[in-house]
């Protein structure tokens, strides 16, 4: 799986020899075109994983909204077929963050998603919580 820099997912289906001749993809809605972090996770904990992206906006340090905010997206794949991507949580004002993890924290079945880069207050000291973190609503 890559993402790209014209918005794209592709997944490289293999045949289990080493070749990859099939491919699926998918065009990332705007504004959050630009996929920081790929990563898996049962969010609604019926047993199937989903593909979870972390995107930020712009594609070049030019463009005036480069790495600023982020959108939490699922990609569905059915039958090597990929979905749009839905957008479950967004904000285009805050600072991003490259990377998101994702395990059963309160161990109800479902998997939560969260940051390593820690909250700062209003006086910049760390709250000690993530910057972002994502439960689904069961």
């Amino acid at each position: 799986m890559v993402s790209t820099a014209t918005s794209k997912i592709i997944i490289f289906w293999g045949d289990g020899n080493g070749n990859f001749k099939q491919k699926s993809e998918v065009t990332v809605p705007k504004p959050f075109v630009h996929v920081v972090d790929i990563n898996v996770g049962d969010l609604d904990g019926d047993g199937t994983r989903e593909v979870l992206l972390i995107a930020t906006q712009g594609h070049r340090p030019s463009d005036k909204n480069f790495y600023k905010g982020y959108g939490f997206l699922k990609l569905d794949i059915v039958k090597r077929n990929l979905v749009k991507p839905i957008l479950l949580e967004s904000n285009k004002n805050v600072r991003w963050f490259p990377w998101i993890y994702v395990c059963d924290m309160d161990n109800d079945g479902s998997d939560e998603v969260f940051s390593f880069v820690v909250q700062r207050s209003l006086d910049r000291k760390k709250t000690g919580k993530p910057a972002f973190y994502y439960s689904s609503p069961n």
